[in-house]
């Protein structure tokens, strides 16, 4: 099996085991931006994800022994509204799960997504993503929480923008950058990125 396949069926496996339980999820990350945007490889995927401590113990036992999902680390994700991984073990591909933060642009962005295949066949199952401006604002906060160093993250950022300058909903973005106090930092992507046209 390729790389890739890998890491779609390690994908799958996490969000099957989310949909039977009636956990709500969005792909964010890479994989959004690459679906926006330049597509670029990633080792790993990144959901974000309506999880409760009810759901722990449930989603853990469902997804072992194929991953590495350990009770306690999802409950302090949950407890900390942060972030824990899944590991598939066959594959060692990362299913990165960020807990749904409880504020107010959290709850607004987790309400805006779009759906879309991650595969190139007319078969392909379909994935719930978020939305371009919310994929460039969350990779805003992290480019930001990384000390605005990854090069990475930027790039991705300007891919998405330059794609899709037309249609973005700048007010949206230019709101809650205002809120998330990342006004300089969208600014300064929209300006490079008119610059990459």
């Amino acid at each position: 099996m390729g790389a890739e396949a890998a890491a779609l069926q390690a994908l799958a496996s996490v969000v099957e085991a989310m949909d039977s339980l009636g956990i709500r999820y969005r792909l964010t990350g890479s994989v959004a931006s690459s679906t926006h945007g330049r597509p670029r490889a990633t080792n790993d995927v990144d959901l974000v994800a309506d999880i409760r401590q009810e759901h722990v113990q449930p989603l853990c036992a469902r997804l072992r022994p194929a991953f590495y999902a350990e009770d306690e680390l999802l409950v302090e994700a949950v407890r900390t509204q942060s972030c824990c991984n899944f590991i598939h073990l066959a594959s060692i591909y990362k299913i990165d799960v960020f807990v749904r933060k409880d504020t107010a642009y959290d709850r607004a962005a987790f309400e805006r997504f779009t759906t879309k295949p991650l595969e190139d066949r007319p078969d392909a199952r379909q994935f719930p993503i978020c939305t371009i401006e919310d994929t460039i604002l969350n990779k805003l906060r992290w480019h930001e929480a990384g000390g605005c160093v990854s090069t990475s993250q930027w790039s991705d950022i300007l891919g998405m923008i330059a794609l899709r300058f037309d249609t973005l909903d700048v007010a949206y973005l230019r709101t809650w950058a205002t809120d998330l106090g990342l006004s300089t930092l969208l600014d300064r992507a929209l300006q490079e990125a008119a610059n990459q046209r």
